[in-house]
């Protein structure tokens, strides 16, 4: 990812207890693929979720929008992982 526009720091551990890991959400730029026919915003879980896709959208605020949904990336791992704000309080009440 050239340029990072945002960036959100998270802890996660698996539900149960474990140990209480750092993940780092790095949003980039929106960029059209090859023959300008979608968006693409490159997004990165760096250290939860190796090698994620970039959000493809009909256009660059599109895929922007859809990479900035952390909660519905996150979400569907809540049956096995716990998710924290950096201080320790729970990101999902």
């Amino acid at each position: 990812m050239n340029t990072v526009l945002v960036e959100r720091r998270l802890l996660f551990e698996p539900v149960g207890g474990g140990e209480r890991k750092e993940m780092i959400v790095r949003i980039g730029q929106p960029y059209w693929d090859a023959d300008a026919s979608a968006a693409l915003c490159p997004r990165e879980y760096a250290g939860f979720l190796p090698n994620l896709e970039p959000a493809i959208g009909v256009d660059a605020v599109h895929a922007l929008s859809l990479a900035l949904d952390i909660d519905g990336m996150l979400k569907p791992q809540s049956a096995k992982y716990q998710f924290f704000w950096s201080d320790g309080t729970p990101y999902f009440d």
